[in-house]
């Protein structure tokens, strides 16, 4: 499969059933508690490596007419939330990629989810289910 109809169909997923209001972590959240979440994931999985990963506001990237928070890659290491995106699911998200995910494939979706239910009790073989209806697979 390729990088991006993995990317096409993870971003999918997200929209239809993972960033449904319905789902934990998807309510608007100030910037210091989503910066706190990031510190308490970064430790749990990255010890002292090298620091956690700024957290900021910003505007994001522009793909047509929607802004799109990212994670920049070092030497920057820093990750943008938009207005509209500044929720625990979205920065989850960018937290796999801080770890070392770069690609949205399956050794991403099994840290994503893992990160998903440690942090905001997803549960995990629902996740997988759900995911496998749009053909995302994980590494477990």
């Amino acid at each position: 499969m390729s990088a991006s109809a993995d990317t096409r169909r993870l971003y999918r997923f997200e929209e239809l059933f993972l960033h449904t209001k319905q789902c934990p972590g998807n309510e608007d959240a100030p910037i210091g508690a989503l910066r706190a979440l990031a510190m308490r994931v970064w430790g749990d999985y990255n010890g002292s490596a090298h620091e956690c990963p700024a957290v900021i506001a910003g505007e994001g990237v522009r793909d047509g007419d929607v802004l799109y928070s990212f994670y920049e890659i070092p030497p920057v290491h820093k990750i943008v939330l938009t207005r509209s995106q500044r929720r625990p699911t979205v920065l989850l998200h960018e937290m796999a990629h801080a770890l070392g995910k770069w690609l949205h494939d399956a050794k991403f979706c099994e840290l994503y989810f893992e990160l998903l239910h440690k942090y905001l009790g997803y549960d995990l073989e629902e996740l997988e289910l759900q995911a496998a209806a749009f053909k995302i697979r994980t590494g477990r």
